[in-house]
């Protein structure tokens, strides 16, 4: 199976290059068969609100969703505001 930390590395990171933050989390859902189900996943935060940032975001959801077989991939977004 291909790896997760293979994927951020290979499909994530080129586009992502300014950065991300990655943490571990417990994923739950229901899923096509009424079945609950969960297992081990990924958070990851990462881009600014651009056109460019949504193209990547996709690109990185459709090749998870095939290489992990995932029924789905949740994107939450949310405006923050962010003091450095």
């Amino acid at each position: 199976m291909f790896h997760q930390q293979i994927f951020l590395r290979a499909e994530v990171t080129p586009r992502f290059p300014n950065g991300m933050t990655v943490w571990d989390a417990e994923g739950r859902w229901s899923g096509a068969s009424g079945k609950i189900g969960h297992e081990r996943t990924k958070v990851l935060l990462v881009h600014p609100d651009t056109e460019a940032a949504r193209q990547a975001i996709r690109a990185v959801i459709d090749r998870y969703r095939k290489t992990f077989e995932q029924e789905s991939v949740l994107w939450e977004t949310s405006h923050v505001c962010v003091a450095l």
